[in-house]
């Protein structure tokens, strides 16, 4: 924090007094300078020069033209006097510095800053005629710093204010930071966008809006990739968030934007804009805000898990607008969305050409499956596929959750032999990323305490929405998916935190702890056992999935190919496993394949699987340990192979009581069977 000094009444009229002759030779035609454009100077440094002012704290950029270098100036050197840095190695005298007070920002900020902000407005630095700014002896600290632009320049921007300084006080001692003393008093008013259209060559490839964690890594891919890209957010310090971050990951060509027109009007034409906003309303004002500045033929992507009715409602009305509209999945997380995501766009087809080039490089590049991105089909078939992924995720993580749970409430593993346990099985048919993250887990310990950080992780689990969707669509299409709706319901009784405590005081007070009763198990023998369930369980979650995308593209008429979906599933995406090559050579193999259950193949390892899979179900079953994704899923198995179910006696009680008729095992047709006459003479017969 650089050391403040006091500033003289006397000082700072002289100040005031220069700056006011400065404005009124600039505008002496104006009946009063409140509120007009004024230029900001600062000389030796190129004209036409995007400068970005913190409010407060942090640095200016001022990034230069293309092939010259940009300069880092200390805002709180430049708010208000500009001094002599002691521990800097560089000095600049005899420059005019513009002093201004960004105390507020209308109608760019929801709230007024104050002294300790972190927001940035940007300006233009022209070049005035040095008979304007007649002033000595300003010292004005610059650091240089190495940037790459590209072939972009920083498009220019105007900034209103309501006055402009300028300094003409003569300051040598190296001690002085004079900070802030006209913070109050000079307010920027507004700020606009002036960006030469005619020249493409100065404009983005892209643009996205919505900066949270997802949309801030994605940019910076998208940059990373060599694509220059626009950023937007509504909340502006997360546009120069993104910009820090751009800088520092390589110099990467990402240039934000603090207002919709100026972000929309920097990119090249036919524009493309990539939303990350939550689903929702905020979809809606997001469109809403950027299409009015947009023009026919562009093109607006959601990448957020939106419903895909939602996705479907809004390509109509983009396209009665003229825009294209696609709805894209993006999967991968934090880390995925950076380095290489699974992307499901679905809708406009044209619309997937224009970003064609750009997602086939941003996508996760899985060796001798290419990138993990494909078009997926029209409609909402890009959400829908992605809602059902999670859907298979959280069948995928309660799988291994009961898995854990059994290794250590039954076999008494230790996190230390949990890690171990979940790093080998990472080197097999299990491999995946759900389960190196786990292994991972395991061996983290609190740095907050003693012990491991899972064990003071608190056990009620969160959700945003897609696996109730993922189950609803099941049950609205007749699909069975009890592993997946199994873990939704894991979810929900996880919630309930307090309930679940004083129930567990309740029975144990009659006798009933925890773990039931103590079994003495083989550990090499319940780990074997424990991953061939696993295993087996998981491919009934996949299976699962896979029916419900089909009976969806079969009532759309999407068309969705399950063998390509389990291919750009194989990297970057959250349920990326090795296992997936195996499901993508079962549809390639038949693409008409009813279930994966009966894939030669699969079926042969269910087969095999089958007999650990029951052994660990009874010994949970014993125990008193819950396993609702294993046993669901064995149910599934089970009542999936079986050629005859107990369904006929269900049937037989609907037509008794509700008349809803049953057909016949011996003879076609529907019958209807007076049951409760027929049931009447059968007990007086046996009076």
């Amino acid at each position: 924090m650089s050391k403040k000094c006091a500033f003289g009444y006397e000082q700072q009229q002289r100040v005031e007094s220069c700056f006011s002759s400065i404005v009124k030779a600039q505008c002496s035609d104006k009946a009063s300078t409140e509120g007009i454009m004024v230029p900001i100077t600062l000389l030796e440094i190129e004209e036409h020069i995007l400068l970005w002012l913190q409010t407060s704290v942090g640095n200016l950029r001022i990034p230069t033209a293309p092939k010259a270098e940009s300069r880092d100036i200390d805002a709180r050197q430049i708010v208000t006097l500009s001094v002599k840095v002691r521990q800097k190695n560089e000095t600049y005298e005899n420059n005019p510095c513009a002093i201004i007070s960004p105390n507020k920002l209308t109608n760019h900020t929801r709230n007024p800053p104050t002294h300790a902000a972190s927001d940035r407005c940007r300006l233009t630095v022209e070049r005035l005629q040095s008979k304007q700014c007649k002033i000595e002896g300003v010292n004005v600290n610059i650091t240089h710093r190495s940037t790459n632009h590209h072939h972009h320049q920083p498009p220019l921007t105007d900034i209103r204010i309501d006055s402009l300084l300028s300094l003409t006080t003569h300051f040598t001692s190296s001690s002085f930071h004079f900070i802030s003393f006209h913070f109050t008093r000079f307010q920027i008013r507004s700020f606009s966008t002036r960006i030469d259209m005619a020249d493409q060559s100065k404009l983005t490839r892209i643009g996205l809006a919505g900066l949270a964690v997802m949309g801030q890594n994605l940019a910076l891919n998208i940059a990373e990739k060599g694509f220059p890209i626009s950023v937007y957010n509504r909340s502006t310090s997360k546009v120069d968030e993104t910009v820090e971050r751009a800088e520092k990951e390589g110099n990467l060509p990402v240039f934000g934007f603090h207002d919709p027109k100026s972000f929309v009007n920097s990119i090249q034409k036919p524009r493309v804009i990539i939303m990350l906003v939550k689903a929702g309303a905020p979809v809606d004002q997001t469109i809403k805000t950027l299409s009015q500045y947009m023009e026919k033929g562009d093109c607006i992507i959601d990448g957020g898990n939106e419903w895909y009715e939602n996705t479907e409602r809004r390509e109509k009305e983009m396209t009665e607008l003229g825009l294209l509209y696609l709805g894209m999945g993006v999967s991968g997380g934090e880390e995925g969305a950076r380095n290489g995501p699974s992307m499901m766009p679905g809708g406009s087809f044209e619309a997937y050409k224009y970003i064609e080039d750009i997602v086939l490089k941003v996508a996760a590049q899985v060796p001798d499956s290419g990138p993990c991105v494909t078009y997926i089909g029209e409609g909402g078939s890009g959400n829908f596929v992605k809602m059902v992924h999670n859907g298979i995720e959280y069948g995928d993580m309660q799988l291994i959750s009961e898995a854990y749970d059994v290794l250590k409430s039954v076999g008494k593993l230790s996190n230390e032999e949990l890690h171990e346990v979940f790093s080998e099985w990472n080197k097999g048919e299990l491999q995946s990323f759900l389960i190196e993250i786990t292994a991972d887990i395991f061996g983290i310990k609190d740095d907050k305490g003693d012990g491991y950080l899972v064990d003071k992780v608190l056990d009620k689990t969160g959700m945003k929405g897609t696996g109730k969707w993922t189950v609803q669509q099941a049950a609205d299409l007749s699909i069975a998916a009890p592993t997946i709706a199994a873990s939704l319901d894991s979810r929900f009784l996880s919630g309930l935190k307090d309930e679940r405590v004083e129930a567990a005081k309740v029975f144990k007070s009659g006798g009933f702890e925890d773990i039931l009763a103590d079994q003495k198990v083989d550990k090499e023998q319940l780990i074997n056992d424990v991953r061939q369930a696993l295993y087996a369980a998981k491919i009934c979650s996949y299976a699962q999935g896979m029916n419900l995308i089909r009976a969806k593209s079969n009532e759309k008429g999407w068309n969705l190919k399950l063998g390509e979906l389990a291919r750009i599933w194989k990297g970057g995406c959250i349920i990326r496993a090795i296992f997936l090559d195996r499901i993508k050579q079962a549809y390639d193999r038949n693409p008409e394949l009813a279930n994966l259950l009966v894939d030669p193949e699969f079926a042969k390892e269910m087969v095999e699987r089958q007999s650990a899979w029951r052994r660990v179900v009874c010994l949970a079953i014993n125990a008193g340990i819950s396993t609702p994704g294993m046993s669901s899923s064995l149910a599934y198995f089970d009542t999936y192979r079986r050629e005859r179910l107990p369904a006929n006696l269900v049937q037989a009680q609907r037509d008794y009581f509700g008349a809803h008729t049953y057909e016949r095992t011996d003879m076609p047709g529907s019958f209807h069977t007076e049951w409760f006459k027929l049931a009447k003479q059968a007990n007086n017969s046996r009076l």
